[in-house]
């Protein structure tokens, strides 16, 4: 029976692993990152998928694929916020909205007005979202969102630091900052410290997801945790109620805020 896991985060993609070999199933295999070209072939892509799950697929995710998989009837899981071209097939997602908007809460609660956003891709569903979060909280609080106060960041810890020099550089008088993810919060955020930014003092600074490192920081980062095992293991059920031919419906999973010393009240 063929089944596709579509992982984008390789840290679960292991917990996944793990979870199906303890239940002694051998068909999946796993599958890293897998050669731009092969997307000039969607069936012999998916062929390749097949009795697989795929990590990292988010540079794969061209609607030829996904056409392939919906045509040969291939169940399809997915964990992340899925792209309008692959909206029917059943996915296990995070609160993004919602988390980020607990985030921004939490940074107006301590007084802070003028919260920056060192956004995502906005292509990337699970970015818009988080980004959207943002905005609702500051209307909701009477802030109007200013759009001189986002960055687009990208997603890694390099996009981080030279989004940070741009911030510094555009003086928009923040008071806090709010990124996308864990990654881009600690690339900005050792570039503020290395120009000589006390954190939390003159700047609050905000992550999201709650990698490792974000704990043992040069200053421990607030953040939104993921329950990454209950996300693996709800993936590994839904797998086996596809392969037992059920209409399984998709997964949300809630994500809880973590406060650490990145952030503290406005002094201004």
């Amino acid at each position: 029976e063929e089944v596709v896991v579509k992982v984008q985060r390789p840290d679960v993609a292991t917990l996944v692993r793990q979870d199906l070999q303890a239940l002694a199933w051998l068909g999946p295999r796993m599958v890293g990152r897998i050669p731009v070209a092969a997307l000039a072939n969607p069936p012999a892509l998916v062929e390749l998928f097949a009795e697989t799950i795929v990590e990292e697929l988010a540079q794969y995710s061209s609607v030829p694929v996904y056409n392939e998989l919906r045509s040969r009837g291939v169940p399809t899981v997915i964990l992340g916020q899925r792209s309008p071209f692959c909206a029917e097939f059943i996915s296990v997602e995070t609160e993004d909205l919602a988390a980020s908007l607990s985030i921004t809460r939490h940074l107006l609660e301590l007084g802070h007005r003028r919260i920056a956003f060192l956004a995502g891709p906005q292509s990337a569903p699970w970015a818009a979202e988080r980004l959207a979060g943002y905005q609702k909280a500051l209307r909701e609080a009477g802030v109007a969102p200013d759009d001189r106060l986002i960055f687009n960041s990208g997603t890694t810890v390099d996009e981080g630091a030279k989004t940070a020099l741009q911030f510094i550089s555009e003086r928009c008088e923040a008071t806090a900052l709010q990124a996308v993810n864990d990654l881009v919060a600690i690339g900005a955020a050792n570039t503020l410290l290395n120009q000589g930014v006390q954190i939390p003092r003159d700047l609050s600074v905000a992550g999201f997801g709650n990698v490792l490192v974000s704990e043992f920081f040069r200053v421990p980062l607030t953040t939104v945790r993921q329950d990454l095992r209950l996300g693996a293991g709800t993936i590994v059920d839904l797998v086996f109620r596809r392969l037992a031919g059920e209409d399984a419906p998709s997964s949300t999973l809630p994500a809880e805020l973590i406060v650490r010393e990145s952030c503290g009240a406005t002094r201004r």
